[in-house]
């Protein structure tokens, strides 16, 4: 993982603008490379609703109709270019290529082919048809399954009315240490939109499910509306055996959970060395449960590696769960490396009562976080194995307006610190999930009515006078608005629809 930021504050991520095209290419001729999107050396194939599959030839003045009949032709480092409309796609319909399935969920689309790191292959909206182009599952269908195929683009695209999965990908999940050749490698999913995804109660619904993957980005995206029959396991991001990810600018509304790190792999057993995880940063997190899962599939799961997230927002709990960051891992094979969450801004108004707590995890830090609303800032479970203690090994600068602390939670020598005076004063070891020597020396406790603009509105931009204004030892801010010029979910760029 590219640990970008790391807190230094004079070191901010580029907030990169969406790829602009100088050009339209016809068949024949590459796309260009531009933005932060390489496409690659192959062939343009368009697709309009009114093309034809027949005597059509995929060019920008005789278009193919159906997606699948695109899919279904094209070769290496070819980019598939969708006109406006909607389209009602089915593989199992389809007389250009076979019936595929997710588990037992039919697809709408379904890729045959990979690309290669140097000569991707593309799925995009037409120039200026960003946001027009819907793929439309008809409540019964995965809407995309990547079908553990590599080094794809996906940009512009609209995927809505799903069943179980918008966009989706089965890799291997179950072995400890994977085969990488069986990983989906590379993916990249950009300005898209994805909206309504249902599914059966105890299923693992998705509006994107990176399983069985390695290097995979997903950024500036609408996920919405993603929600399960009778229970409250549909997450906006899921991933199910996940190696090295970027998710930065993400908007969620009205999602059960928002991202699930549930599954992990691990490089090597002796010693046990697990691999990077998932950066999480930049993001607008709207979520009735928890905005960030990290969790195990069943006893004797594989632990986790280092979970980074940074400079994002999360609020909306409706008492879905009881925390609003849960990094549970008690009960996996081994103990967990470490979770690093900084910058955050967490605001619990109803529902949920604690902002962070953590299971089985070797270090867990806290960094720079606007803690807001709630009861219990941050818990640390009680494990039976002495190898799996949770250490709290960083807590500084974070901003509380309650402050209640409980390492070692329901464990015999649980200590509940209820002031923050008493909890800078604790040294390390007392009690045993304590690391560190007077934790959040530098935090403070301030009301919540001084910190934002519109707290009401959801407007989490710094009030004058507003305890996190420079609070970090440079000088600069608590929060994710770190230096006030961060742009947090939706980059201004977005134009994959509402």
């Amino acid at each position: 993982m590219t640990q970008t930021n790391q807190d230094k504050t004079g070191v901010l991520i580029a907030n990169p603008s969406q790829p602009t095209f100088a050009t339209l290419y016809a068949l024949g001729n590459r796309p260009p490379s531009v933005g932060n999107i390489q496409f690659g050396n192959g062939v343009g194939i368009y697709v309009a609703t009114d093309g034809d599959d027949e005597s059509g030839d995929g060019s920008l003045g005789a278009p193919y109709k159906e997606i699948n009949k695109a899919l279904s032709v094209m070769e290496l480092g070819d980019t598939i270019i969708l006109r406006a409309g909607t389209y009602y796609e089915s593989t199992a319909l389809s007389a250009f290529v076979s019936a595929q399935t997710w588990f037992s969920h039919p697809c709408a689309l379904g890729l045959l082919i990979s690309g290669e790191i140097d000569n991707r292959c593309s799925m995009i909206a037409f120039p200026g048809d960003e946001g027009l182009v819907i793929i439309d599952g008809g409540g019964t269908q995965v809407g995309l399954h990547i079908n553990d195929q590599d080094y794809w683009n996906f940009y512009g695209i609209r995927i809505e009315n799903c069943r179980e999965a918008g966009i989706i990908n089965n890799g291997q999940v179950p072995d400890r240490i994977p085969n990488l050749e069986n990983l989906s490698t590379g993916v990249r999913i950009e300005n898209c939109l994805i909206d309504g995804v249902t599914g059966a109660e105890g299923n693992n619904i998705s509006g994107i499910g990176p399983w069985g993957t390695k290097d995979w980005i997903i950024r500036n995206l609408f996920i919405k509306n993603i929600s399960a029959e009778g229970s409250t396991l549909a997450s906006a991001i899921q991933t199910y055996g996940c190696i090295n990810m970027i998710v930065e600018h993400i908007k969620t509304d009205a999602v059960d959970f928002g991202i699930f790190l549930k599954d992990h792999f691990v490089e090597t057993d002796s010693p046990t060395t697990p691999y990077a995880g998932v950066e999480v940063r930049y993001c607008e997190l709207k979520c009735k449960g928890s905005s960030i899962n990290i969790g195990i599939r069943g006893s004797g799961s594989c632990e986790a590696g280092f979970e980074y997230i940074h400079h994002n927002v999360m609020f909306g709990f409706d008492g879905t769960t009881e925390e609003a960051v849960q990094a549970r891992m008690g009960g996996a094979q081994g103990q967990s490396t470490r979770v690093r969450l900084a910058h955050n801004i967490i605001d619990i108004t109803t529902g949920a009562t604690t902002h962070f707590s953590a299971s089985a995890f070797a270090q867990i830090e806290s960094w720079g976080n606007i803690l807001c609303g709630g009861s219990l800032a941050l818990t640390t479970l009680y494990d039976d194995d002495e190898n799996a203690i949770t250490r709290i090994t960083e807590s500084d600068y974070n901003v509380y307006t309650n402050f209640q602390v409980i390492p070692n939670r329901y464990g015999a020598n649980s200590m509940t610190f209820n002031d923050i005076a008493t909890w800078q004063a604790a040294t390390a070891g007392t009690p045993q999930h304590l690391g560190l020597s007077n934790p959040d020396s530098h935090s403070i406790v301030v009301s919540a009515s001084s910190l934002f603009t519109d707290r009401a509105a959801n407007d989490y931009s710094y009030a004058g006078g507003s305890g996190a204004i420079g609070l970090m030892p440079d000088g600069t801010n608590a929060g994710a608005y770190q230096l006030s010029t961060e742009v947090l979910g939706l980059l201004p760029t977005y134009s994959a629809g509402v």
